[in-house]
């Protein structure tokens, strides 16, 4: 895993991030609730992009330990990711500047980009709270 390089693409690098999954689901085999395992496969598919794949890893993790913030804190991103490459288009084509401030001004791509993320930011929002709760400031 030390091995993989994120966002780099090559065959060596795909290699990596393959032996590295295959030797923590080996371990997973022996221990389906080891939290290095599950922890580590989760940050190689987040490093991928691999989104829903992520997920249900951290998913996992928290299954394993319910108390581990940083879980909560991946899927708060995830669901971040998930969103913001549909946003930053929108308020382009809206003509809204980044350093404009206020909602996108048309109702309708407000209502279209809400219909197809709201269950997920607010899904999004609750892990970071949650992240929040359990490592408090």
């Amino acid at each position: 895993m030390q091995q993989y390089v994120p966002g780099a693409e090559s065959a060596a690098n795909a290699g990596f991030d393959r032996n590295a999954t295959d030797e923590f689901l080996r371990v997973l085999t022996l221990d389906p609730n080891n939290r290095v395992g599950i922890a580590s496969i989760a940050s190689l598919e987040l490093n991928q992009k691999h989104w829903d794949e992520a997920e249900q890893w951290y998913q996992r993790l928290i299954g394993a330990d319910p108390a581990l913030a940083d879980a909560y804190y991946s899927l708060g991103f995830i669901a971040w990711s998930r969103w913001y490459p549909a946003y930053t288009p929108a308020r382009t084509d809206a003509g809204v500047k980044p350093e404009d401030p206020g909602p996108i001004p048309n109702a309708a791509v407000r209502q279209d980009l809400r219909a197809r993320y709201w269950k997920t930011l607010e899904t999004g929002i609750a892990n970071l709270q949650k992240t929040l709760e359990l490592n408090p400031r």
